[in-house]
């Protein structure tokens, strides 16, 4: 006949937060236990400051995501089982040129549309007549 191990007084919330199990639960041993509270409870106890924590949900009209930014140092363990390759890393950098001349480009148009749009507003004529008139004033 197998000895009963004791369970933990109250793994309802950790259960719950692992989403493990019952029969699982039920094998655990007393060491495995606190094991797994000390792991739980010293990462959720961690507070990271960061620079940027941007968090949203963009609804669309058949799903929904979750949109998470995060900006801080990297504290993460630099030993770790699927690092970027050479080729992965120059790639992302790439692409993170490429984000930032975009985002940068759009901002641009978008001030400009914005000042464009102010000056009609107010009257302000830079140049009258038509565009064809200044050119050829500028060529003589």
């Amino acid at each position: 006949m197998a000895q009963e191990l004791p369970r933990h007084s109250n793994p309802e919330p950790l259960s719950q937060s692992l989403a493990i199990d019952e029969a699982v639960l039920d094998s655990l041993t007393p060491e495995q236990w606190t094991a797994i509270q000390k792991y739980i409870f010293n990462r959720k106890g961690q507070k990271h400051p960061k620079l940027v924590d941007l968090r949203f949900a963009i609804d669309l009209v058949v799903m929904r995501f979750y949109v998470v930014l995060l900006v801080g140092q990297d504290r993460r363990n630099r030993d770790r089982a699927n690092s970027a390759s050479g080729l992965t890393k120059l790639g992302n950098r790439v692409a993170a040129v490429i984000l930032l001349i975009s985002l940068n480009i759009i901002l641009s148009a978008f001030i400009v549309l914005i000042l464009y749009l102010l000056k009609a507003a107010l009257g302000i004529d830079i140049m009258p007549g038509h565009i064809t008139q200044t050119l050829e004033q500028w060529s003589k």
